[in-house]
């Protein structure tokens, strides 16, 4: 499996080459050269996964046809690390409601919840597998990341819980001293004290300074 850039970019790359590159080398987003097709019966199959096994291989088995440069083993346990009862508060970590109106022999539809995850964003659900592949692809590397971040959304508490406790030891200035650790700063749009010009609620204000140490407020909007 290739990876592309929505801008034109002619790099063709894997996915571990893009993992920690963020946006492709023209500004744009990468996309998969192609996508897999599912057939009716690779769906079944999917769907006796889940309900046999977890939501945890479920997840594997759809995101080993779009990663294919991590052993699938690994890939297996990166999944089952992440998507389990102690992260998301519950086994199924996904689960589904079905909405029967009165008189219907079977539901006809399905409330699905995303917001069991750390922060209670519907984020979580790739950001705790983000920070699981983020640690593993850089033990694999021998290296490091530094995150520096500004945003005003449950993106940056999501984002944030997934990397917490991923360092290795560093000194003050955040030079790192040991492989496959990320450390993660951001800073907060508007000072409390500027309100009504601050642009961050009070309680997503006390969620990410519960999470990590922030580098402190900033003037000015998050973009």
């Amino acid at each position: 499996m290739r990876y592309l850039s929505t801008r034109g970019h002619a790099d063709r790359k894997q996915f571990c080459e893009i993992l920690l590159e963020g946006l492709a080398p023209d500004g744009g987003l990468y996309l998969p050269e192609c996508y897999p097709q599912i057939d009716a019966a690779t769906l079944t199959r999917l769907r006796e996964v889940w309900q046999s096994q977890g939501y945890a291989d479920l997840a594997f088995e759809v995101l080993s046809l779009y990663i294919d440069d991590i052993p699938r083993d690994d890939l297996q346990a990166l999944c089952r690390k992440t998507y389990t009862l102690e992260v998301f508060g519950t086994k199924e970590i996904v689960p589904l409601k079905p909405l029967q109106a009165s008189g219907q022999a079977q539901p006809e539809m399905f409330l699905e919840a995303l917001s069991n995850g750390p922060t209670l964003a519907f984020k979580d659900m790739a950001m705790q597998l983000l920070g699981n592949l983020f640690e593993y692809e850089l033990a694999r590397r021998g290296e490091a990341l530094n995150i520096f971040g500004a945003t005003s959304g449950d993106t940056g508490s999501a984002a944030e819980y997934a990397m917490r406790n991923r360092h290795r030891e560093f000194h003050q200035l955040g030079a790192f001293t040991g492989p496959g650790g990320v450390l993660l700063r951001r800073l907060l749009p508007g000072h409390p004290k500027q309100r009504p010009k601050g642009q961050l609620h009070g309680a997503q204000r006390q969620l990410w300074q519960c999470v990590c140490r922030p580098c402190g407020p900033h003037d000015g909007p998050a973009d």
